[in-house]
């Protein structure tokens, strides 16, 4: 018998829903605002640093836990629709997030318009990545996308920007400095599902 189909499958807010209204504005105008004060390189150093943590605290999951969707607490800064992934969905989701923020970053960087519309219920992870392969293309991607940010140090204070739903149009240093944020609250993420497993 499939284990999955005797879940009892948890009543969410559909994709896209957004934060309740008063976090949304508190981060829309005083945590995300304050945050990215920091330096460019500062975002870059911290992407690394939460990287390196989330790929630790996955790697301590058995394996067949790591494929097990876990209901958690709404935490702050992650829709009431994210809360029943598994650590695999976490770590799939920053990878699709992550590598749009990077195209997004390398256009603005050439002073160019991004390409389509940042949408939150677009990046919801459909669930193709499970054990061992979610750590293997998560590795990639960190190594990837911070190969890539660097080489935009010195287009760092380009002025155009691209619209993000939540935060309205963000320039490129804007865009890192949320690259950098999205894995800290998403390691949160797991660390809540560890501590259900």
């Amino acid at each position: 018998m499939n284990e999955d189909a005797d879940l009892k499958l948890p009543k969410l807010a559909p994709p896209g829903s957004g934060l309740p209204a008063l976090e949304m504005y508190l981060q829309k105008t005083i945590v995300f605002p304050i945050f990215c004060k920091i330096s460019f390189d500062s975002a870059i150093r911290l992407f690394e640093k939460e990287s390196k943590l989330l790929l630790r605290e996955v790697m301590l999951i058995p394996e067949p836990l790591r494929d097990k969707k876990v209901l958690v607490p709404r935490l702050p800064a992650i829709e009431d629709s994210s809360r029943f992934w598994s650590a695999a969905m976490v770590l799939e989701h920053l990878i699709i997030v992550g590598s749009t923020i990077k195209v997004v970053a390398q256009h603005l960087a050439a002073g160019e318009k991004p390409p389509g519309v940042a949408d939150t219920a677009a990046v919801k992870p459909p669930g193709e990545l499970s054990g061992v392969v979610c750590l293997d293309q998560y590795r990639v991607y960190s190594d990837d996308f911070l190969n890539a940010v660097r080489g935009l140090r010195g287009d760092q204070w380009a002025t155009g920007t691209f619209e993000h739903p939540w935060f309205g149009p963000l320039t490129l240093h804007k865009w890192i400095c949320l690259a950098a944020i999205h894995q800290r609250v998403h390691r949160r993420q797991i660390e809540a599902i560890i501590s259900r497993l």
